[in-house]
């Protein structure tokens, strides 16, 4: 989404949990389950990742379910279909963005749906600005407004979230602008839907100048592309006021990178991207991406990674192991003190989703049911990337060999 740190810069073993060759049968024990697993058929591999439900119980008052709702950050289109399908069902999502600035931190004593409402209608306008100038340069006129970007588009799922964020929170037209040079601009009337006013009733508007990176930017992208499969902020649709961010901003995340010793600037400029590193990676990608073979040797690389990703989490190359530290475990602390505080202030709130990289579950999982007193009740699988050893363009002969070179490459980098 729109002002979202790339999490492709991230490390691979960041962006997912480890592998399970069966599901779990019975309770998560003080050793959670892992929520990502690789199924092994005659004809391919499948990686599926869990969504496991807690219970938070309140004595004579309703419970609380609670579903860590692991993802990972490029799928087959079908599984994101299913995951929005699911997320769409929760009263409250809390999900994790690291941006710039967070758009509601001056509203602190404000009611925390109406947070919710003016932080989407920041997603909603950032959604709105990169269609726009995205259709501006490829057709070579502003657009008139939401409508004919919707037209424009011949993904089914960018039609959606155009339409989904045509409108502000408060169910209000977003005023699409473009000026005498052609600069755009994206504005809503707050809540009160006058021009002017604070607090609640400010207007949010979102210029050119200020735009946040388009979503469809970054070598995540370009590797989801050269695989045939989506991107999780243009497979997800982020603008229902249900979903609230649970996450760090960038100076926050520089602040714990330099508290633990790591050198914040750097790291944070290494994960923005933009170096000239990137350039070659996603230059990379597109020439391995235009054969079939290629596509498959890639997709059969990354899914026997993914696969070791409980070894390779466990022993972060050297220099980086506070960059773990940090991505992972301190970020869990906000998604953590938000959940008490959701669950201590809004009781009535029946059904809770958090929606993390899967790599946060164990911890988070671990610190639920410890921390906070939750109670595991059941898991249910996603299959999120499917791989036929046929549609590869390799013969199986070289599938075995590829297979057994990258378990026995991942051996040497932890045995260093």
């Amino acid at each position: 989404m729109p002002g979202t740190l790339p999490l492709s810069a991230l490390p691979l073993a960041t962006l997912v949990a480890p592998p399970q060759d069966q599901p779990a049968e019975t309770q998560p024990t003080q050793e959670p389950s892992p929520y990502l697993r690789l199924i092994e058929e005659d004809d391919g591999l499948r990686l599926e990742l869990a969504t496991r439900s807690f219970r938070y119980e309140r004595e004579g008052e309703e419970d609380t379910i609670v579903d860590l709702v692991g993802v990972m950050h490029i799928a087959d289109a079908s599984y994101y279909d299913a995951l929005q399908a699911k997320l769409d069902t929760y009263e409250v999502v809390l999900f994790e963005q690291v941006v710039p600035v967070d758009p509601v931190a001056g509203l602190v004593d404000v009611d925390p749906n109406e947070r919710a409402r003016v932080a989407a209608t920041h997603r909603r306008l950032g959604v709105l600005l990169s269609q726009a100038m995205r259709y501006r340069e490829e057709v070579g006129e502003a657009p008139v407004d939401a409508n004919t970007l919707s037209k424009a588009s011949t993904l089914p799922r960018v039609r959606r979230k155009i339409t989904s964020s045509a409108k502000d929170a408060w169910g209000r037209p977003i005023d699409l602008q473009a000026d005498e040079d052609g600069e755009l601009s994206v504005v809503s009337l707050g809540a009160d839907g006058e021009t002017g006013g604070e607090g609640l009733d400010a207007d949010i508007a979102l210029h050119e100048d200020d735009a946040p990176p388009s979503e469809g930017q970054g070598i995540q992208k370009t590797l989801a592309d050269a695989l045939g499969l989506v991107f999780q902020l243009e497979g997800i649709d982020y603008a229902s006021a249900r979903w609230r961010r649970c996450d760090v901003t960038l100076a926050e995340l520089q602040d714990l990178l330099e508290e633990g010793g790591a050198d914040g600037n750097g790291i944070l400029g290494a994960l923005q991207g933009g170096s000239a590193l990137e350039a070659l990676a996603s230059g990379l990608l597109r020439f391995m991406g235009a054969t079939k073979s290629g596509r498959g040797m890639l997709k059969l690389v990354g899914i026997e990674a993914l696969a070791r990703a409980e070894d390779l989490m466990s022993a972060p190359p050297d220099g980086m192991e506070e960059l773990f530290t940090v991505l992972l475990e301190r970020r869990n602390d906000v998604v953590l003190s938000s959940i008490e505080t959701l669950l201590a202030e809004e009781p009535d709130t029946a059904s809770l989703a958090v929606f993390y990289g899967a790599a946060h579950m164990l911890d988070l999982e671990r610190r639920l049911v410890d921390e906070v007193g939750l109670a595991p009740i059941e898991d249910s699988w996603l299959p999120a990337v499917n791989l036929r050893f046929e549609d590869t363009g390799l013969p199986m002969s070289t599938v075995r060999m590829m297979r057994k070179t990258i378990s026995k490459a991942i051996d040497r980098q932890l045995k260093r």
